[in-house]
């Protein structure tokens, strides 16, 4: 018997079988001076995939990107350092 199984480490990390395995979603939208097109695409993922959350990373946009991401129903963290995604 290894060390591992005398200390109950099997026993105790073993997935109850009657637990359903949770599994969550997140969308990570980069965003940078996106404020015409961010609201239309943080509620198209919103409605493709209703239960997943939208995150949307604004890289200190210039215009109200951010707010309009949140506005839409994502949630919006700042980014200080500017970015454009390719």
């Amino acid at each position: 018997m290894t060390p591992l199984r005398r200390a109950g480490y099997k026993a105790r990390f073993r997935r109850q079988e009657e637990e359903p395995a949770i599994l969550r979603t997140t969308v990570a939208i980069p965003c940078y001076n996106e404020a015409t097109t961010i609201a239309k695409v943080v509620s198209d993922f919103r409605k493709e995939l209703p239960e997943a959350e939208v995150l949307v990373v604004d890289n200190a946009s210039s215009d109200d990107s951010g707010a309009r991401a949140a506005q839409a129903g994502a949630r919006v963290v700042r980014e200080k350092r500017r970015a454009r995604a390719s």
